[in-house]
């Protein structure tokens, strides 16, 4: 004899099911999120990396290609010589604004302004590069999936240098020769990353280290000998 389930029974079962995709939905979806990121976050830092070593062989070290001064002229000159090697489908240069978006933040929600000499230019998968450039170094800012939310340091932007020893991701270990090497400290990379002096700036050093975005899942919780959430 067939038993057919009683229409309560049916509720029930479907109030499990609803409760734990409630509990396990946030997070499988933020998983995707984040390895989407970081598939967007290694593509763009090997187009910049692979641009660099090719106008390394072109032109020199960064110190002999002029354009050392934090003005929006250098800062357009550079973004100019990573062009003739990465696909841009649009540049705006430092004066323009309409490349960028407006509302960047911190990872603790402070409102984060990008400097007013950075260059900008857009690539053909819509990421946004950001070139700046200093003295003995210069730098640039990567929004990795362009004008769409969170635009939040750490979670979609990330920052890197350019130096005569190659491309550094801010907040990488060994890059303590730099000036602002505050933002390099090897026991502060997890704090200087999620912490609240530079609130997700050295991120792309944890990124490029691991291969995982954990600091947003449990931060204070990593170091290096610690790199996933326990």
């Amino acid at each position: 004899m067939n038993k057919a389930f009683t229409m309560a029974e049916v509720l029930i079962t479907l109030g499990i099911i609803g409760v734990i995709a409630a509990v396990t939905m946030p997070a499988l979806i933020s998983n995707y999120q984040n390895k989407a990121v970081l598939s967007q976050f290694w593509k763009a830092y090997s187009s910049v990396s692979n641009a660099y070593n090719l106008i390394l062989n072109e032109d020199g070290p960064y110190t002999t290609w002029g354009y050392n001064n934090k003005t929006g002229a250098d800062s357009d000159a550079i973004s100019e010589k990573f062009s003739k090697h990465m696909n841009f489908i649009r540049t705006c240069g430092y004066a323009a604004k309409d490349c960028w978006s407006n509302t960047y933040k911190t990872l603790n929600g402070a409102v984060w302004n990008l400097n007013t000499w950075e260059s900008q230019a857009v690539l053909n998968d819509g990421a946004l590069v950001y070139f700046k450039s200093f003295s003995e170094y210069s730098g640039f800012t990567i929004d990795v999936n362009g004008d769409k939310r969170p635009n939040t340091l750490g979670k979609d932007v990330f920052q890197f240098f350019i130096t005569d020893k190659g491309i550094y991701p801010q907040g990488a270990r060994d890059c303590a020769f730099l000036v602002d090497s505050v933002y390099c400290n090897p026991d502060a990379v997890v704090e200087g990353c999620t912490g609240t002096n530079t609130n997700g700036s050295n991120c792309a050093a944890w990124i490029v280290s691991n291969n995982n975005m954990d600091y947003l899942k449990c931060p204070g919780q990593l170091s290096w000998s610690r790199n996933v959430c326990p």
